[in-house]
């Protein structure tokens, strides 16, 4: 019985997170890169199946485009987002892949390197992300922190 129960919630769950399964257009702000505050920027993020994906583009210094790929992204009842994805995606410079974006667990945010919110207002999706990250471009490491909120259109 009780083993019924634990797939019956872990259906919900999933269920969960599918039913937010959107294209989450806002911005990315408190943009912080190698502790240097940088300018809101647009952003789209598209979560599909417990996938978050998105592209944030060049600006600034920035070489090149960070992709984001966060898998395994899980919604608890209180609406608070998780995820199991061992990185954050990748950085593309003249279209290259460079390493993986790293979460950076070092980051000093007690919710951890990834966390976020998933909710239903007046029948409008909106997500909000929290993301620290770390990637290594050319002989250096390289820190970013953003925050995003983002609703569905």
């Amino acid at each position: 019985m009780a083993l019924i129960a634990v797939l019956f919630l872990q259906g919900i769950r999933a269920q969960s997170i599918s039913s937010y399964n959107g294209i989450y257009t806002g911005s990315a702000y408190r943009i912080l890169m190698n502790g240097e505050p940088k300018e809101a920027q647009p952003l789209v993020f598209t979560l599909h199946n417990g996938t978050l994906t998105g592209v944030l583009e060049k600006f600034g210094k920035m070489p090149g485009s960070v992709h984001f790929r966060v898998t395994g992204v899980s919604l608890s009842t209180d609406g608070r987002l998780t995820t199991t994805s061992p990185n954050a995606g990748e950085i593309r410079i003249f279209g290259f892949l460079t390493p993986d974006l790293e979460w950076d667990t070092d980051s000093g945010d007690p919710l951890g390197a990834f966390h976020g919110t998933l909710l239903t207002s007046n029948g409008v999706k909106t997500i909000e992300l929290h993301l620290n990250v770390t990637s290594s471009v050319g002989f250096s490491r390289k820190k970013a922190k953003f925050s995003f909120l983002g609703n569905v259109k």
